[in-house]
């Protein structure tokens, strides 16, 4: 949810429609509460730095040419 509202702000759209979404579990399931993506073994084992999601939307938004209708082909 986070990340589509970040999205979502970053691109000047104001969606009331980005909610949160459940997820049932069935069985004996173990659940996943943590999502999260760490990378901080990678970072240890390579030396790569990696830019954090809010930095990486604004970069890549910056950078995207605006798309025209005249090059949409749906």
């Amino acid at each position: 949810v986070q990340m589509g509202r970040f999205i979502s702000e970053e691109l000047h759209i104001s969606d009331p429609r980005i909610a949160p979404a459940v997820f049932e579990r069935v069985g004996d399931a173990h659940p996943i509460d943590d999502t999260s993506l760490r990378t901080e073994k990678l970072r240890v084992a390579t030396g790569w730095t990696f830019t954090d999601f809010r930095t990486g939307i604004r970069d890549t938004m910056r950078a995207a040419e605006p798309v025209h209708s005249s090059h949409c082909t749906a």
